[in-house]
């Protein structure tokens, strides 16, 4: 079908800083039973392995689509809902093929991502998911997206890996996704690590940011014969929302409220590429970490700032 669709044209071209209604009213180590079985000899078959939806093809298109659905559904007409600086969404939707993007934002709500995520995304794009693959990547506590086989099946095969929470970055999901950022993949992530039950003030990031940057570079070059002349560093773009902790609370339930007013806005993406240009040189483990913790300080420093224009900004309307 057409790519991108024309309805994504209209969203990425909305005058910057505007605000467009749109609508009424969290690395893991895996078990042996998240991923198949299949995945052991070589890294590469083994990702591919990993992220073959158990639903089949057919499946992921259902699968995603029913969540931006309910998405929409939930902020469109049951809440009300806004996305402010439309042109920093382009990104999402059209940049360098092969070039990978990693958008963060602030988490008060388990269900932020599809939610959130489902107010710049068109139905009609996860419904085609099969056909293009671009839409995220995203993480789940494994204990809650992946603890019964039934949901561990779902969530895979709408795009979400498992984490262990409290294990750090070296974990295999965050090696997976490193891999598939590296080949031009959409990787979406909450830094903080988990709901932050204090929307006010933002948790301290983890270095998953940076080891998904630095390692999907890393492996560009490796593949390039060590070079940098062919890599393409990934985008690295974030956005931060108000309202979504009002419309389903981190409290247990799970029937969202109705009458409340969701905001994102979206920031530029962060200037990275002083700090990328030096993964592919990185000769031992404290180097890269040195490298990722940079880099993630340079995004949280970049959403810091954007949730105090944000709030700014909704406090002069």
């Amino acid at each position: 079908g057409e790519w991108p669709p024309s309805s994504v044209h209209r969203l990425v071209r909305g005058k910057s800083g505007g605000s467009t209604p749109t609508g009424r009213g969290g690395g893991a180590m895996v078990s042996d039973a998240t991923f198949p079985r299949r995945t052991a000899q070589d890294p590469t078959e083994s990702h591919d392995a990993i992220l073959q939806p158990p639903w089949g093809s057919l499946g992921r298109d259902v699968a995603v689509g029913l969540a931006i659905a309910t998405g929409k559904l939930v902020y469109g007409f049951l809440n009300s809902s806004s996305v402010i600086n439309l042109s920093h969404v382009r990104p999402v939707f059209e940049r360098e093929p092969g070039q990978g993007l990693i958008t963060f934002c602030n988490h008060t709500s388990t269900v932020d991502d599809p939610f959130v995520t489902s107010t710049f995304v068109p139905i009609r794009w996860g419904m085609n998911e099969s056909s293009h693959k671009r839409v995220r990547w995203t993480l789940c506590a494994e204990e809650i997206c992946h603890g019964h086989p039934f949901l561990r099946d779902f969530f895979l095969t709408g795009k979400t890996l498992p984490v262990a929470r409290g294990k750090g970055v070296d974990q295999p999901t965050l090696n997976v996704l490193a891999h598939r950022l590296g080949k031009g993949d959409w990787i979406h992530i909450f830094p903080e690590g988990k709901v932050n039950p204090d929307p006010q003030n933002l948790l301290p990031f983890k270095w998953g940011i940076g080891k998904l940057a630095c390692d999907a570079v890393a492996q560009q070059a490796a593949q390039s014969g060590g070079g940098d002349q062919n890599v393409k560093y990934p985008l690295v773009v974030p956005f931060h929302h108000i309202g979504a902790d009002k419309v389903l609370p981190d409290d247990g339930s799970f029937i969202p409220t109705v009458g409340n007013t969701v905001s994102v806005l979206w920031g530029e993406p962060v200037p990275l590429d002083d700090l990328l240009q030096q993964c592919a040189r990185c000769t031992s483990k404290e180097e890269r970490h040195a490298l990722w913790k940079a880099i993630t300080s340079r995004a949280e420093e970049r959403l810091r700032a954007l949730q105090k224009q944000h709030r700014e900004s909704l406090q002069r309307q």
